[in-house]
């Protein structure tokens, strides 16, 4: 149990702060008291949230819900506790954003400089040249540099598209990368990868566990043109998540570098007509007991 610098005000933030205090790890309540650095305006800042922040986004989060076609304002408690998790453990989340000195960071309001044109004199248009012009006068050097500016010009913006490509490829998150990798090589696979404290998937990964674990579907910024579908769940509830989604889906999990299989289970028991003491047991335990023998 880690205590965490949170303030409460409400008896709803205080069920809040119980439930993380009892269950985050070490690096998100690192995160809950000192904050995390990030830069934005080109500037290193501290960026700290607080319930207050937090309920604000859980708001959110069920407004998107009732977007989706819910019919009833009522949320389970472990769908809120896990947006708890995800808000204090997301990085890309903002809350109050602080200077390094201690001081609250606040966006400069830019000014615009009325700008004054200085009205050139009209120039009479000149003549245009012939090429029998420039034969006679021997300008013929013009013509191949005017070719020349435009072979470097066209050579610039080509070399500026390949800098451009491979910036953006470099931007793409390597976690994500291998994520994807995966769930190509097994379409009929649902795909889990460990960050932090949650087990995340995305793309159609995400919508099916979403329907499944009746989990809010999200987005996150990878690194691509647009943000990629995202679910996902707290690392202490892993066990009875996968179980459920074992009842339709194999699943592959990504931990650690390794990767960890679990089956979909077979819901259809062979009948055998002779039992011994060992097969009746086990049928028993796969059936919570319950054993009908005619």
């Amino acid at each position: 149990m880690y205590k965490l610098n949170l303030e409460t005000k409400t008896k709803e933030q205080e069920l809040i702060k119980e439930y993380l205090q009892n269950n985050v790890s070490e690096i998100i309540a690192d995160k809950i008291n000192n904050g995390v650095k990030i830069t934005k305006d080109n500037k290193m800042l501290i960026n700290k949230k607080d319930l207050v922040g937090f309920m604000k986004y859980a708001t959110e989060e069920a407004r998107k819900q009732a977007e989706k076609g819910s019919t009833s304002a009522c949320i389970h408690s472990d769908i809120v506790f896990g947006w708890a998790m995800h808000y204090f453990e997301e990085d890309s989340i903002e809350g109050t954003l602080y200077n390094e000195d201690g001081t609250e960071y606040k966006v400069a309001i830019k000014t615009t400089q009325k700008l004054t044109t200085k009205t050139e004199p009209k120039k009479e248009p000149s003549k245009q040249a012939t090429l029998f012009d420039f034969m006679l006068n021997g300008n013929k050097e013009e013509i191949d540099d005017c070719e020349k500016n435009e072979g470097q010009k066209e050579i610039s913006q080509n070399t500026q598209k390949t800098q451009e490509k491979s910036e953006k490829t470099a931007k793409i998150s390597e976690y994500y990368e291998k994520y994807h990798e995966q769930e190509l090589s097994y379409p009929n696979i649902v795909v889990l990868i460990r960050m932090g404290d949650f087990y995340e998937a995305y793309n159609e990964n995400a919508e099916k566990i979403a329907n499944i674990l009746d989990l809010v579907l999200t987005s996150k910024d990878v690194g691509l043109d647009s943000k990629v579908k995202l679910a996902g769940f707290p690392y202490h509830v892993k066990d009875d998540y996968c179980n459920r989604l074992s009842e339709q889906y194999d699943i592959m999990i990504l931990e650690n570098g390794t990767q960890n299989f679990i089956k979909k289970k077979q819901l259809e028991l062979e009948q055998t007509k002779t039992f011994d003491k060992y097969t009746l047991k086990t049928i028993a335990s796969l059936l919570d007991g319950k054993v009908v023998i005619k």
